[in-house]
């Protein structure tokens, strides 16, 4: 979902679309930066100063400007209904659905407009991600209504009516500062979901993190690939490989997966009539995938039951 320009407000929900060269970036990132797996922290500051600290080692950040990237990253956020402040944080929702790792369910990723803040501040920002409404009672276990204090908007009250029992969050911030030489990524998945106060606009444990800062001429779009995220965050595949990973090969391959099944326009101003339908191209791909897949299974099979009949 976008903001509305002069209302301030969350617009309607629709499909993310990302720039192919965002995701190659995201890759290369997640490939070369830090990734912390089952992280064991309770609160904001040790989640930042355990990643701040593995960029350090990684070479990532240089030592003497650790203190100012842990300032930074501490900053108080600021949501999208509140007063604008120094750092000004879009909302983000629901991301998984699910208190065990076989348990997700599929999310709808919707991208935010960039806020702009100070000068020499980071922009910290997170995106919010709807929940899809296809989902059954016997699936979720019930809705989610959350329990929210006198203060909280109504609007947060109407996000938590539409999350799933035990979902959890995944938190993207990214942002622009003038202290760092190159652009610094972490990825980290908390060991259990934690409700980190004031980082999320709803109260929802976060089990996700996703970290990308970087000087302005940094050679990559930070907006952009923190969309990229989101939006790999909100697709089922993804989501569950994110879930069970064990390794930082186990995000790429599923980041190789997603790119195979994605749909490259080439550049043109191009008339929509002269275009195929986004979703028949991809309902063709699918079932090629689909036919592939079946005779693979099939070769196997024959393999494995020719080398039974020779076995003695």
């Amino acid at each position: 979902e976008d903001v509305e320009e002069g209302a301030e407000r969350w617009g309607k929900p629709h499909v993310a679309s990302l720039s192919f060269h965002s995701l190659l970036e995201l890759r290369r990132g997640l490939e070369q930066g830090t990734l912390l797996l089952d992280l064991e922290a309770t609160d904001l500051a040790s989640i930042v100063d355990k990643v701040v600290e593995n960029m350090v080692i990684k070479d990532l950040v240089d030592e003497e400007t650790r203190g100012k990237l842990l300032r930074t990253l501490l900053l108080k956020h600021k949501h999208q209904q509140h007063d604008k402040g120094l750092l000004n944080s879009i909302s983000q929702s629901s991301m998984g659905s699910n208190v065990g790792l076989n348990n997700s369910s599929s999310q709808n990723s919707v991208p935010e407009k960039k806020q702009k803040d100070g000068k020499g501040a980071a922009k910290l920002e997170m995106v919010k991600v709807d929940v899809d409404n296809n989902m059954t009672d016997k699936q979720t276990g019930g809705i989610h209504i959350g329990l929210s204090p006198v203060e909280q908007k109504r609007h947060v009250q109407d996000i938590m009516k539409r999350i799933p029992k035990g979902a959890e969050a995944s938190t993207v911030l990214v942002g622009q500062v003038d202290f760092l030489k190159a652009p610094a990524m972490a990825f980290v998945r908390l060991a259990e979901g934690r409700i980190l106060e004031n980082l999320t606009e709803v109260p929802l444990p976060v089990r996700f993190i996703f970290i990308l800062l970087g000087p302005e001429k940094g050679g990559m779009d930070y907006h952009e690939v923190g969309r990229s995220l989101s939006t790999l965050m909100s697709n089922q595949h993804f989501h569950e490989v994110a879930y069970r990973a064990e390794s930082r090969e186990d995000l790429l391959r599923a980041i190789n997966n997603f790119l195979d099944d994605s749909i490259v326009l080439p550049p043109g101003d191009w008339d929509h009539r002269t275009l195929l339908p986004i979703t028949h191209m991809a309902r063709k791909r699918a079932l090629i995938r689909k036919q592939k897949k079946q005779q693979l299974e099939e070769e196997e099979a024959l393999l494995e039951k020719s080398e039974k009949k020779d076995a003695p």
